[in-house]
C-alpha cells in the first residue's frame, strides 16, 4: 500500500517532533500530523472505508513500517477518553483489520493526551493541568493496571476522586457511611460440601495426590477440612478466622468469593496479587454475580453497595470479573462456570487444561480373550534321531503378548504411536520384541485396523476443535503447546501450520448459519439430543443434556466451545440449547434433573456469540414462574420421559 522502504519510514519518522513515545511506538493526534503521514492516514482510511474524520489518533512502530488508526470520539470532551474503535493496517498486504470496542464494558482509556497534540494546540495547558494533577495524586503508579477503564475508574474510586472538566475534584462521603466499616467475617458461610470454585479444582484433576493447595481467605475453613479428608495437603488463611496461619506457596491457591466483599479497591487488588504470588500452578478465583436490586440504590457505597447485615458487596459481571483477573495479574484466565476463572502459572499446563476440555470419549473394543495369537504354524515332529530332543522355544510374541497388548491399547488412546516420554514400557517394547513399527504392523494382523484409524480421526477432531477455540480467543499462551501436543500435531499434519489451517476452516465455517442448522439436523437425526422446531416445521434449535457435548459433531463442538469460553464449562449445566437459527446457546439448570421426571427450570443462561453477551433470567419467581420439563425423555433419544429408576 505505502511503497515506503525502511529508509522512507525513516524520513516520514523524521517529520514528527513530537507525538506520545510508548514502546516503540509514536501516537499522533490527527491534526498534528506532518504532511508525509497525514498523506499516509488518508490512504490507510480510503483502504479501510473510513471517512478520515473518525480517526482520532494515529500510531506509527517506530521499528518497523506499521501503523494502526484509533478512534477516540469524546477525545476533546472527556479528561480520560475510552478507545472505541481500532483498525491495524498491513502495509504489505495492504488490508486493514477492525477491532472494535464500542460494546464492551471495559475499553482501553487514554492518558497524558497533550502530548499527541502540537505545542500551540488551544487545549495542551489544560490537557497538561489534568496530568499534573494525576501525578500528584499519584494516580499513574501502577501504570501496568490502568490501561483499561475498569481499573482506571477503581483508582479514581480508591483515592476518593472525579473528574469534572478536566479538574481532579475530591468526591464528598455520604453521611451515612462516613464512617461505616464493613463487617467481612459475616459473609463466611459453613459448607457441607466443596465450594464451586475448589470443587471446580477437584472437578477438572487438579487436585490430587501429592498436590498441595493454599485456601486464601479461607473463612471457617470448610474447603480446607474437606479436602484433608481426601487426603490432600490443604492449609487456609483468614483475617478474621485464621489470622495466624502462614500464608504458604503451594501447587493450588484459592481466593474464592473474597474479591466481592473487600470495599478497599486497592485491598481487593492486592488480596488477588497475594494469591498470586503464592501459587505455583493454578488459581482458582470466584466472586459473587448478580446486580443491584431497586433498593441498593439508595445504599450505594464506593464500587458496591452495603448490605443490610452490615457488609459490601461489589457486583460483577462474568465477563467484568475474567477482565478484572487479566488487568490485576496479567494473565489472560480461563473461564469454567459463571463466576469462576482459573489462572495457570505456566502457558503450557494452561494449553493442556483446554486441550483436555476438547477431548472426546472415545472408547475402543477391549480385546477377546480368545483372540488369535501371534504365532506362525507350528512346523511338522521330526523324526527322533541321534540328538536329543530340544524343548520348544517360547515365541517372544507370546512371551510378551501382555506388553504388545499395552501397546496397541496406548495407540488407540493417542491416535499413534506413543514415544517414550508417554508411555516409560516402549523401551522394553522394542528390546524385547521389534521396533515400533515391526510391532504395530504385527498387531494390524490379528486387530481391526478400522479401530486405529477411527481413534487417529477422533484424535484429530479433538486437536481440530481446540485449536479453532483457540484461534477463536486469540489466547497469550497458544504458542506454547506442551510437547504431548507438538508431537500430535507433528504426526498428524506434518506442521503447526497447516494444522492451524485446518483449524481456521472449521471455525470459519461456525460463521454459516446454515451449516449450523444442517449439522443440528444431521445430529437429532444420528440420535443425539432432540430438534425442535417452529410453527412452520423448519429447526429451530437442538437441545440435548449437557454431558453429551462431547459427542457432538466438530463444527457444532467449536460453536458451543465459543460459548464455553464466555460462559465457562457448560456441563455443569444440565440441559444446552443450540440455536439453529441465530448465533446464540443458552444452558439450562433445572433442579434434580436426574431425578424428576419433570423437573422444574431454575436457572436460564443465554449467550449471545455475536454480542459476546450473558443473560442470566432465573426462575422460581413472581416474574418468572419455575416451568416444568415435559417429555425429558427426548433428550435421551425415547418417546415418553423416563421414570428416575431408568436414569439411574
Amino acid at each position: 500500500m505505502s511503497g515506503l522502504d525502511v529508509t522512507g519510514w525513516s524520513a516520514l519518522l523524521a517529520e514528527m517532533t513530537g507525538g506520545k513515545r510508548i514502546a516503540g511506538a509514536v501516537y499522533l493526534h490527527v491534526s498534528a500530523l506532518p504532511a508525509l503521514a497525514r498523506e499516509l492516514v488518508q490512504r490507510a482510511c480510503e483502504l479501510a472505508e473510513l471517512p478520515f474524520d473518525r480517526v482520532t489518533v494515529a500510531k506509527f512502530a517506530t521499528d518497523a513500517p506499521g501503523l494502526s488508526l484509533l478512534d477516540y470520539p469524546r477525545f476533546r470532551e472527556d479528561g480520560f477518553p475510552t478507545l472505541q474503535a481500532s483498525w491495524t493496517i498491513d502495509l504489505d498486504a495492504g488490508t486493514a483489520t477492525l477491532r472494535d470496542y464500542a460494546d464492551r464494558d471495559n475499553p482501553p482509556v487514554l492518558h497524558r493526551k497533550e502530548q499527541m497534540l502540537r505545542a500551540d494546540d488551544p487545549d495542551v495547558q489544560r490537557f497538561s493541568q489534568l496530568t499534573a494533577q494525576s501525578e500528584s495524586a499519584g494516580l499513574f503508579a501502577d501504570i501496568a493496571i490502568i490501561g483499561h477503564a475498569a481499573a482506571w475508574e477503581e483508582e479514581l474510586a480508591a483515592r476518593g476522586l472525579t473528574v469534572v472538566d478536566h479538574e481532579l475534584v475530591t468526591q464528598a462521603a455520604g453521611p451515612d457511611v462516613r464512617d461505616w466499616q464493613a463487617q467481612r467475617h459475616r459473609t463466611a458461610l459453613s459448607r457441607t460440601g466443596l465450594s464451586s470454585p475448589v470443587h471446580a479444582l477437584w472437578r477438572h484433576g487438579l487436585l490430587g495426590d501429592g498436590t498441595t493447595f493454599f485456601d486464601y481467605g479461607c473463612g471457617r475453613g470448610d474447603d480446607v477440612a474437606l479436602l484433608a479428608d481426601r487426603g490432600i495437603a490443604a492449609q487456609g488463611w483468614d483475617p478474621w478466622f485464621r489470622n495466624d496461619a502462614a500464608r504458604k506457596v503451594t501447587d493450588a491457591v484459592n481466593i474464592g468469593f473474597v474479591l466481592n466483599v473487600v470495599e478497599d479497591v486497592r485491598e481487593r487488588r492486592e488480596a488477588l496479587k497475594c494469591a498470586w504470588q503464592l501459587c505455583t500452578k493454578v488459581l482458582s478465583v470466584a466472586a459473587l454475580i448478580g446486580g443491584r436490586t431497586a433498593q441498593d440504590r439508595w445504599r450505594l457505597y464506593q464500587d458496591g453497595v452495603l448490605t443490610s447485615r452490615g457488609t459490601f458487596q461489589k457486583y460483577f459481571t462474568h465477563p467484568e470479573l475474567g477482565q478484572y483477573i487479566a488487568d490485576t495479574l496479567g494473565r489472560e484466565p480461563v473461564a469454567v462456570q459463571p463466576g469462576v476463572y482459573l489462572v495457570f502459572r505456566r502457558d503450557e499446563d494452561e494449553q493442556d487444561f483446554l486441550e483436555r476440555r476438547q477431548r472426546t470419549r472415545f472408547m475402543w473394543h477391549a480385546p477377546a480373550p480368545t483372540k488369535q495369537r501371534l504365532l506362525k504354524a507350528p512346523r511338522p515332529p521330526r523324526e527322533p534321531g541321534v540328538r536329543p530332543v530340544r524343548q520348544p522355544r517360547v515365541d517372544r510374541w507370546t512371551l510378551y503378548e501382555d506388553l504388545a497388548e499395552r501397546f496397541w491399547a496406548m495407540c488407540l488412546s493417542l491416535g499413534r504411536v506413543p514415544d517414550v516420554l508417554e508411555w516409560p514400557e516402549l523401551a522394553e517394547l522394542e528390546t524385547n520384541l521389534a521396533k515400533t513399527e515391526r510391532v504395530l504392523a504385527r498387531l494390524l494382523q490379528t486387530h481391526d485396523p478400522d479401530e486405529l484409524e477411527a481413534a487417529r480421526t477422533h484424535r484429530m477432531d479433538d486437536l481440530r476443535v481446540f485449536l479453532a477455540l483457540q484461534l477463536f480467543e486469540r489466547r497469550k499462551s497458544y504458542g506454547q503447546l506442551s510437547l504431548r501436543l507438538q508431537r500430535d500435531v507433528r504426526v498428524f499434519w506434518g506442521s503447526l501450520a497447516k494444522a492451524v489451517e485446518d483449524a481456521k476452516a472449521l471455525l470459519f465455517s461456525t460463521g454459516n448459519q446454515d451449516g449450523i442448522t444442517a449439522a443440528c439436523v444431521q445430529t437429532s437425526e444420528g440420535g443425539l439430543g432432540w430438534l425442535e422446531t417452529r410453527v412452520d416445521g423448519s429447526p429451530d434449535s437442538l437441545h440435548l443434556v449437557a454431558d453429551r457435548l462431547g459427542d457432538l459433531p466438530p463444527l457444532l463442538r467449536v460453536y458451543v466451545g465459543c460459548a464455553t469460553r464466555l460462559y465457562g464449562d457448560l456441563e455443569a449445566a444440565d440441559v444446552v440449547k443450540v440455536h439453529a437459527r441465530s448465533p446464540k446457546v443458552t444452558a439450562l439448570t433445572y433442579d434434580d434433573f436426574d431425578g424428576k421426571d419433570e423437573p422444574l427450570l431454575m436457572e436460564r443462561v443465554k449467550i449471545d456469540l455475536r454480542r459476546a453477551e450473558i443473560d442470566v433470567f432465573g426462575y422460581g419467581t413472581e416474574k418468572y414462574p419455575a416451568e416444568p420439563l415435559v417429555a425429558k425423555g427426548r433428550l435421551f433419544g425415547q418417546a415418553d420421559c423416563p421414570t428416575s429408576t431408568e436414569l439411574q
